[in-house]
């Protein structure tokens, strides 16, 4: 896990897009029935409006969710940690 804001920053970009990426393609191989080298450059083309809303997304809004929700149930001065079941 990214420990300092570029780390961040950089793990977002790349798991965003990885996740956009895969799910446009598979999109567009079941809107087009066929799995082919043009499929690969259609998804690329059509998945940047996405990307930019997953990212924001995850940069701040599930971040912020994260941070409240691991923090709080972690005691970081005895590395102790709350199992939830």
């Amino acid at each position: 896990m990214p420990r300092t804001r570029g780390e961040s920053i950089f793990f977002t970009a790349i798991t965003a897009w990885m996740m956009v990426y895969v799910m446009t393609l598979y999109n567009t191989v079941l809107a087009t029935g066929s799995f082919t080298n043009m499929t690969f450059l259609i998804a690329l083309k059509g998945m940047w409006v996405e990307y930019i809303i997953i990212a924001i997304t995850a940069s701040y809004i599930t971040y912020a969710i994260y941070n409240a929700v691991i923090f709080t149930s972690i005691d970081t001065l005895n590395n102790k940690y709350f199992c939830i079941q």
